[in-house]
């Protein structure tokens, strides 16, 4: 039988991420978020497979809560302000989570007959549409579905008697022509994807048994291109990606001489590549995020954790991220309920029993 030969060329595997595109649709009243209309989805998933994402949000989120949260007498409905027995500082929390994760929120407002709100509840940015129009806000639990149902609401408007309206605030760092607001980590979504495929590479390792990448030789004599491109599509579908780390191939042959020979790819470095990889993509991402790992109790490489460093890194973070991030929640609020300084968000400070925590 003659042998077939096979050349295989390297096969790098594109990625294409998101990008923040607003797409204007003739079809749909409502503006697409994102080429696929998905892009927010995109940001929940990375926080649901990130680590260090998730650790960033949720940690920030404690920052910028504070130590309490004051209620102004004006504001009649500080208790449990919905069906779902959430409190004010309840919403308030949940609204702070989404603008760290979407760098906007939504809050939709009932009112009665007079005008007084009677409930409030936080809306996920993930469910949200706006309208072409900027006056309407499109509600659908599942926007995956290519013909999703959705519910129209009116654009809450100060001074306006609506019965059920949506608040939506859409960040700081989208431009004016924008409608959806736009993540202030945007630079460093590669680097948190990259963490992502990282876990599952390293997962994977690990439920294969650590067994190395290998170089495929088939030597069982030539073939037509269509079969070529056939075999190596099947080849591409197996060991591309993150998730297919350390796989092997099992294959039956004839006799002998159309055997597949392996050869090992040098990988004794594999751990330091993917070891370097990791501390770059995590400075990047706290870079993105304008603080420090020592703020969400990871030591810096080398360093014991000093309580001072802590304090000096805490008092720029609150000054330079959070302490705007708190003014803009008050804002919001005041503008809801109509009255000045609705709430008052009182600065995360550590006492010296947290004093004692840090130095541990």
């Amino acid at each position: 039988m003659d042998k077939m030969k096979l050349n295989f060329e390297v096969y790098n595997q594109s990625v294409d991420l998101p990008e923040v595109k607003e797409i204007r649709d003739g079809r749909r009243d409502y503006v697409y978020w994102g080429e696929d209309n998905l892009f927010p989805q995109y940001l929940y998933e990375l926080y649901s497979h990130s680590a260090l994402f998730e650790s960033i949000i949720r940690g920030t989120k404690n920052y910028v809560t504070g130590n309490d949260i004051i209620i102004a007498e004006g504001v009649k409905l500080n208790q449990i302000v919905n069906k779902d027995l959430d409190t004010l500082q309840d919403i308030i929390e949940k609204v702070i989570f989404d603008y760290l994760l979407y760098d906007g929120f939504a809050i939709q407002v009932f009112k009665d007959g007079s005008g007084n709100i009677t409930e409030l509840y936080n809306i996920d940015l993930q469910n949200i549409r706006i309208g072409k129009d900027d006056e309407t806000v499109y509600y659908s639990p599942d926007w995956k579905k290519q013909n999703a149902k959705y519910t129209a609401y009116p654009m809450y408007k100060v001074g306006k008697n609506q019965k059920n309206s949506i608040f939506f605030y859409k960040g700081k760092t989208a431009l004016q022509t924008n409608t959806y607001p736009v993540p202030s980590y945007i630079g460093a979504l590669s680097d948190i994807r990259t963490s992502v495929e990282i876990s599952n590479f390293h997962l994977s390792s690990v439920i294969n048994g650590f067994n190395g990448n290998l170089v495929i030789n088939l030597n069982s004599g030539e073939v037509d291109d269509e079969t070529k491109k056939r075999i190596e599509k099947k080849f591409q579908e197996k060991f591309c990606g993150s998730s297919n780390a350390g796989k092997f191939v099992l294959n039956f042959n004839e006799n002998k001489d159309t055997a597949i020979t392996l050869e090992r790819l040098q990988s004794d470095d594999y751990a330091d590549r993917y070891n370097a990889l990791e501390k770059s993509i995590t400075n990047n991402i706290f870079v993105a995020f304008r603080t420090l790992p020592q703020l969400f109790g990871l030591r810096s490489e080398g360093n014991m954790f000093n309580h001072d460093e802590y304090l000096e890194a805490a008092a720029l973070y609150q000054k330079t991220v959070i302490t705007p991030i708190q003014r803009i929640i008050e804002r919001a609020f005041s503008h809801i309920f109509g009255i000045d300084e609705a709430i008052k968000i009182v600065p995360f400070k550590l006492d010296e029993n947290d004093k004692n925590i840090t130095e541990q």
